[in-house]
């Protein structure tokens, strides 16, 4: 609020008076004012949602898809397949090998059957009419399922013997709640998921929010070091230079929240492909409930 600390200076004078004959006019003027500032709020938050939909679309997902093509083989099935506008069409690479089934929770472009993957295994046995895929692709979706030790095992019932899943799942991303968000996961961790798949780890990788930027999945999945000396053991000399400097910086206050933080975590997922025993059993693997 403006405020005057002497009211007799001409100029303070004329402006308080102005505010006070306006006064009436500006209480008249905040019931149309209130709508267009909830508007306001409402374009915010579809406009957070759609930017949480690109996530949904990482490009450095559909190149990793675009580099195993020939070590897939049909019928394919995909986990989450709705298209929001900015979903990758990993349809387009695949379909033409064989059979390509997408399903997801909403209806919509890209999505041929509307199902739970977290239901009983016999509503999913009985959708599928007893089919039993060679793929399945599920990328992005397990943190937003609520249930995800359940929606793995139904994925790993519905592979053929040899058959591969093709996960990938946010290690460090920032919250995006579609329709909300809950876990975050490591490559061991997909491994205690999904316990009857083979993973190769080291087949495996961990790609960020960078395009074409893949890291091994190791101890160091998603750092950014801030300590010097970690980057000068690597010889990575400009980047310890600059670790340095904003430890140094650090120690100013407007620089203080540089400090105090010897790493941080750059958005980073996990990309690994599993593979189903071809001596198998295709009955259920594991008792549902």
């Amino acid at each position: 609020m403006f405020c005057c600390a002497n009211l007799n200076v001409p100029f303070c004078r004329f402006f308080t008076q102005k505010l006070l004959l306006q006064q009436k006019t500006t209480f008249a003027m905040v019931p149309p004012i209130l709508p267009l500032f909830y508007k306001k709020q409402e374009e915010k938050k579809q406009m957070q949602i759609e930017k949480g939909m690109k996530i949904m679309g990482d490009v450095n997902q559909f190149q990793l898809i675009q580099e195993i093509t020939n070590s897939l083989e049909a019928p394919f099935l995909e986990v989450g397949s709705k298209n929001y506008g900015s979903t990758q069409n990993l349809r387009s690479l695949l379909e033409g090998k064989g059979e390509y089934i997408g399903i997801d929770m909403a209806e919509g472009d890209g999505v041929d059957h509307c199902l739970d993957l977290t239901h009983d295994f016999s509503v999913i046995d009985e959708k599928f009419s007893g089919q039993r895929f060679n793929t399945v692709i599920c990328l992005s979706v397990l943190e937003h399922c609520d249930k995800p030790f359940k929606m793995a095992e139904n994925i790993e019932r519905l592979l053929k013997p040899g058959g591969q899943a093709v996960i990938w799942v946010p290690f460090a991303w920032k919250f995006h709640g579609y329709p909300s968000d809950y876990w975050r996961f490591t490559h061991e961790g997909v491994k205690k998921l999904f316990p009857t798949l083979s993973f190769e780890v080291s087949a495996g990788v961990a790609s960020t929010s960078k395009e074409g930027e893949f890291l091994p999945l190791d101890e160091n999945i998603g750092l950014a070091y801030l300590n010097s000396k970690n980057h000068w053991k690597k010889g990575n000399y400009l980047q310890g230079t600059v670790a340095k400097a904003m430890r140094i910086l650090g120690n100013i206050k407007p620089f203080s929240w540089l400090s105090g933080y010897r790493y941080v975590l750059v958005p980073t997922g996990v990309f690994m492909v599993g593979t189903l025993n071809a001596d198998a059993d295709q009955q259920p693997i594991r008792k549902a409930g």
